[in-house]
C-alpha cells in the first residue's frame, strides 16, 4: 500500500502551477507515499525470498506525513511555497459527484480522489523491513529525486 509516482506527480505539477493548493479537510490527513523505486524493489525481494510466499505486506514510505506536509515538502522541492487553502471536504464530494454522474465529464479531481485525501493512510511496514530488508526514502528525498526528473 501507499501513494505511488503518479500521485507525486500531480502535486509536482499543482504546486508548480498554483500559488494556493485545496486542502480538503483541512489538510490535516495522513499520508505515507512510497517512491515507485522502493515499491518495485520490495516486490523484487519478495518474489525472491522464501519467506515472503504466502505473506501480505504494507510496503509504504517511512513516515506518516499530513497532506499540509506532503504539499510543503514537494514546494521545497521545486522551489515554491504554496499556501494552503482548507476546503470542506464532505460538500466538494457531493459536488464532484453530481457532476461526474450528470455530465459524465472527466473533471481535473474526481470527488473519489477527495475521498481518499481525508482517509488516514497509515501503515506498519515492519514486517517488509524485517523480511524483506526494506528501506524506503523519505518523501523530501523522493520528490526531490522526481521534482529533478520532470523540471
Amino acid at each position: 500500500t501507499g501513494s505511488g509516482s503518479e500521485s507525486n506527480d500531480t502535486v509536482l505539477r499543482l504546486v508548480r502551477r498554483s500559488p494556493v493548493v485545496p486542502m480538503p479537510g483541512g489538510g490535516h490527513n495522513l499520508q505515507q507515499p512510497v517512491h515507485v523505486g522502493d515499491l518495485a524493489q520490495a516486490i523484487v525481494v519478495a518474489l525472491e525470498r522464501p519467506i515472503a510466499i504466502g505473506r501480505a505486506y504494507d510496503v509504504a514510505g517511512p513516515d506518516a506525513l499530513t497532506f499540509r506536509q506532503v504539499v510543503a515538502q514537494a514546494g521545497d522541492a521545486v522551489g515554491r511555497r504554496p499556501r494552503g487553502l482548507p476546503l470542506p471536504a464532505r460538500p466538494g464530494i457531493r459536488g464532484l459527484g453530481a457532476v461526474e454522474r450528470r455530465t459524465g465529464r472527466h473533471l481535473p479531481i474526481k470527488a473519489e480522489q477527495i475521498e481518499r485525501l481525508i482517509e488516514d493512510k497509515a501503515f506498519p511496514i515492519d514486517d517488509a523491513r524485517a523480511d524483506l530488508d526494506y528501506t524506503p526514502r523519505s518523501f523530501a528525498t523522493g520528490i526531490a529525486a522526481e521534482a529533478k526528473l520532470t523540471s
